[in-house]
């Protein structure tokens, strides 16, 4: 599952999400290692709402390959697509054979269903965002497909955006194992909105993103404070793990 083109029609919505790439998940006795999935889930959707804090002026290089500053992403390039769709492709070469690429697709659209003719999501009345995500360590790979749709919250007395909210669907597969089908969600994924400033988009506040893989079930919850707390259960015996995951990625149970 590698395409290499999106439409930006959705028939449900994104996640999250590339695993971990070194290996399943294991758990031993009392404690469970996600080796580095639950980090992933949270820096993917995280990352595509950082996206939406590009410049206008940044999205406005079509065919340019500029390092994007507030993501930390050095090869990335924009170009129209398909309905005046934003289409960011971002390319990351690590250490220790870590290879990542990004393929953003992007529809913003005014209360008419036009398309912006700018890179202002600020602005927009309907946003919806599809990323496909490869990565690959010494020769473990993830594909994932994530679709997300927007609405905004309004303060009910101003009418003023107070919020962005994300959800969507996530399908793929990790190191060849795929998502159970239909078990890719992401919901209600909040996001604070402060209109006039540089990065309009905050970190996620709250919301959800579940996926199911082999037998176990794994909901992160955005906390605030780019902090995440992970259930994984165990479908087949019922067991429950509870992980942490600190506003610097670090994951303690």
């Amino acid at each position: 599952m590698k395409p290499s083109h999106f439409t930006i029609k959705l028939a449900g919505a994104s996640a999250m999400l590339a695993f971990a790439l070194t290996g399943c998940m294991r758990p031993d006795k009392d404690r469970f290692n996600s080796e580095g999935m639950n980090v992933m889930l949270k820096q993917e959707d995280a990352n595509m709402g950082e996206v939406l804090n590009t410049s206008s002026t940044a999205a406005a290089k079509v065919g340019a390959s500029i390092p994007d500053t507030f993501s930390g992403e050095l090869n990335v390039s924009w170009s129209r697509g398909v309905n005046g769709a934003w289409i960011r492709t971002a390319e990351y070469i690590g250490t220790s054979g870590f290879e990542r690429q990004r393929l953003d697709t992007i529809q913003l659209l005014d209360s008419s269903n036009n398309p912006l003719v700018y890179f202002q999501p600020a602005l927009a009345k309907i946003i919806t965002h599809a990323r496909h995500i490869t990565r690959t360590r010494n020769g473990k790979q993830v594909d994932i497909q994530i679709n997300t749709t927007f609405h905004w919250n309004t303060d009910p007395v101003s009418g003023a955006r107070t919020a962005g909210v994300w959800d969507g669907t996530i399908v793929g597969y990790f190191n060849g194992f795929p998502f159970k089908t239909g078990t890719g969600t992401i919901s209600n994924v909040t996001r604070p909105f402060t209109p006039g400033v540089i990065h309009p988009f905050g970190y996620p506040t709250s919301g959800y993103v579940e996926v199911e893989r082999l037998v176990y079930r794994v909901r992160l919850e955005f906390l605030g404070g780019s902090k995440a707390d992970v259930t994984v259960t165990n479908t087949n015996n019922g067991t429950v793990y509870i992980l942490h995951i600190s506003a610097t990625n670090v994951e303690t149970q």
